[in-house]
């Protein structure tokens, strides 16, 4: 039996700490897979609870393609160490492998910026080591990062996910998508089952989501494969103990960066 870790800590209900995503005035394309062209496939989280931030690399490769930015992907494993110091309000051992709040995970990727995965490159092993000074030197705020959690429920709620998938590029941005685990969620990924088993309730997984067609939103795996899931439309709508979040950009902020980047000779 393969185990896989997942790691998504839902926030509170009514928080939405970015502002909501407006109500688009377009319902979307009844299909639109654009976005898959720019998906960095099988990635593998393996045993650790590191999912939002497989979800936020994911995305921020996306937006790299999209925006034309240099390629961007980070050190999940000091991004996910500084979310969780954050949590544990800057306590050493309160830091552990227990998943994170996507909103947290949020402002440290705003504040703290992205370090370079070259410089700490995801290890399973080393979830619960402190990522070396060199790797944190390179980080760079990125204050242009502007997620958005999606509130509200029903058609609404799929609406402004399909409009943000389907929007005209290079205004178009990904998804990222969290959950409960059951049973029903792992058939399927025969083989497959959480790395700590906890009844009905198996756990709770964010991904990240680019595409859609009539039936559902596809979810992208961070299971060390490029096979995707789709949740229906009706889960999306309906389900209460879930998150969707817009990658979202401000202009301004990310004027700034681009000038930046021509300037140190990254265009």
């Amino acid at each position: 039996m393969t185990t896989r870790g997942m790691g998504w800590v839902p926030d509170v209900a009514h928080r939405a700490p970015y502002g909501a995503a407006a109500k688009p005035a377009t319902d979307g394309a009844d299909v639109s897979t654009r976005l898959e062209g720019y998906v960095r496939r099988g990635g593998d989280q393996e045993h650790t609870n590191s999912c939002v931030h497989w979800g936020y690399a994911g995305g921020l490769w996306v937006l790299s393609g999209v925006l034309e930015l240099p390629e961007i992907w980070p050190s999940i494993l000091t991004g996910y160490w500084s979310t969780r110091m954050l949590t544990a309000r800057g306590r050493r051992d309160h830091v552990v492998d227990m998943g994170c709040r996507t909103a947290d995970a949020a402002e440290v990727y705003r504040t703290q910026g992205f370090a370079s995965e070259k410089k700490w490159p995801f290890v399973a092993r080393n979830v619960d080591v402190e990522p070396p000074i060199g790797a944190f030197l390179t980080c760079m705020s990125q204050d242009w990062l502007r997620p958005q959690r999606v509130i509200g429920y029903g058609e609404e709620h799929a609406r402004t996910i399909r409009a943000a998938i389907d929007a005209q590029l290079p205004f178009a941005r990904p998804i990222l998508r969290a959950t409960r685990v059951d049973q029903a969620y792992l058939d399927w990924r025969p083989g497959y089952m959480p790395w700590s088993f906890c009844g009905p309730l198996l756990g709770r997984h964010l991904e990240l989501c680019v595409s859609y067609d009539q039936t559902g939103i596809r979810r992208v795996s961070s299971w060390g494969d490029s096979f995707d899931r789709v949740e229906s439309w009706s889960s999306v709508m309906n389900d209460s103990d879930s998150e969707s979040w817009i990658l979202d950009v401000d202009a301004l902020e990310f004027g700034g960066l681009m000038t930046t980047l021509v300037l140190r000779g990254g265009r």
